[in-house]
Parts: structure tokens; C-alpha cells; sequence
């Protein structure tokens, strides 16, 4: 669920006003009740009242208010697609399994060509002037850059909260420079990671809020791509 206020996953919120809510209004009704009948002055009791509301309100959701301001420091951030340097790249190598289909998507956004496989076994994907796929087997690479991954468990921001990031990136094989890529921030909250143990863990990422996912750096994850294979020499 996406707030104004606050980002939590649609379970949690439903947790919240069909279990939660029930109850703190019961609480704040019998505590009311008993403070009736002591000497307390009805200003003073409307103020206990009022702040044991904000506790319990607090309780469950501080998490989700807090967390909704760094995540959106982050998006608003490096947040995105991202380029670190304006160079044409001719090729990428994928460190898998040759696959025709890979091959020929990642041809027609511009590179000149794709090489795929493993440990001195490659293949070399061109497309000819009648853009049909052809490849030819190779022993060693011509590719400089790599398509890699950080791990989506990587925390950022205060240990307290639960805040991550997804990288894709193109990487230099020899350097490990980072040329280019997409970072995609997610969140959860603690009462989000309740439902893990029933596969309902819900994140809320920067692709998910509307003020982010209409931005242009949201629009395309693999836009970077498409940016580095069209730069003119």
C-alpha cells in the first residue's frame, strides 16, 4: 500500500484496520472509562487519551513513516537508471548458457555483437544485413563489459529499518568499473516481515510509487543498455 504518509504492503494494512484498529479503539474506550471515574479534569484525560492513541498508532507503523522518508531520499537519489561515464559499448559478454533468443534481443537494441558461454567455450552472436541471427565459436572474448548483479539483500540507510537495494550494472571485466546501470530501492516493514513464513513478504520499491515509477529514469530498467549500444563514436 502507498501512502502519503507512509509505505507499507497491502497485507499489513489489512492486518491493521481489521485486527489492529478493533482493538486500539477498545483500549482507548476502557482506559477512557476508568478515567472518568477518578478525579482526573476532562482536559487533562483528553490529553492521555490523545497520547496513548499516538503510541498505539506508533507501535505498528513507525517503521513505515521513517522508512518512507529515506527510501524516498534514495530514489530521489542515484535512484534508477544511472550512467557513470558516455562511452559506446560494441558488445557484452553473458556469463550463461548461449541462448539464440538472448542473443538477438540484446542485438537489436544496437550492440554489435553478444558473446555468451563459459571457460574458453564461447560463441559470437552477429546479426547479417538481413538481420537473421549468425554466430560463430570462439575461444576468447572481445567483450570489455560484463552484465552483473548486486545482491538484493545489500542494506542501505539506518540498521534499523529494512532497506535495500537492487543493482544491475554493466561491469568492466579487467577494471570492475561500473559503467552504467539501474539501482532500484526497496523497503519492508517489520510487521511486512511477519509474513514471510506464509510467502506474503511484500517490499515497497521505487517502482512502485507513482511519483518515481512516471519519472523517465524509472520507465525502462535496462534503459542504460539501450543508452551505451547508441552512443556515435
Amino acid at each position: 500500500m502507498i501512502t502519503t504518509f507512509m509505505y507499507m504492503s497491502d497485507v499489513s494494512a489489512m492486518v491493521l484496520v481489521v485486527f489492529y484498529l478493533p482493538i486500539c479503539i477498545g483500549v482507548i474506550w476502557l482506559v477512557n472509562r476508568s478515567l472518568k471515574k477518578g478525579l482526573l479534569g476532562t482536559w487533562i484525560r483528553r490529553v492521555l487519551l490523545a497520547c496513548l492513541s499516538i503510541v498505539m498508532f506508533l507501535l505498528p507503523t513507525w517503521d513505515a513513516i521513517l522508512g518512507k522518508y529515506y527510501l524516498d531520499k534514495f530514489c530521489e537519489g542515484d535512484g534508477g537508471t544511472y550512467l557513470n561515464r558516455s562511452e559506446r559499448v560494441a558488445g557484452i559478454y553473458f556469463d550463461e548458457r548461449p541462448r539464440d533468443d538472448i542473443a538477438k534481443a540484446f542485438l537489436k537494441r544496437g550492440f554489435d555483437f553478444i558473446e555468451m558461454g563459459q571457460e574458453g567455450d564461447y560463441f559470437r552472436y552477429f546479426l547479417n544485413k538481413n538481420l537473421n541471427l549468425t554466430s560463430i565459436k570462439v575461444t576468447t572474448l572481445l567483450s570489455k563489459y560484463i552484465i552483473a548483479y548486486e545482491s538484493s539483500r545489500t542494506r542501505v540507510g539506518p540498521n534499523y529499518l529494512n532497506i535495500t537495494v537492487a543493482n544491475q550494472f554493466l561491469e568492466h571485466m579487467g577494471s570492475k568499473e561500473r559503467l552504467g546501470g539501474f539501482r532500484n530501492y526497496q523497503m519492508y516493514t517489520r510487521l511486512d516481515k511477519t509474513w514471510e513464513g506464509i510467502g506474503a513478504l511484500q517490499s515497497t520499491r521505487c517502482t512502485d510509487i507513482t511519483k518515481f515509477n512516471t519519472q523517465d529514469k524509472f520507465q525502462k530498467k535496462t534503459k542504460y543498455l539501450d543508452i551505451v549500444a547508441n552512443i556515435k563514436d
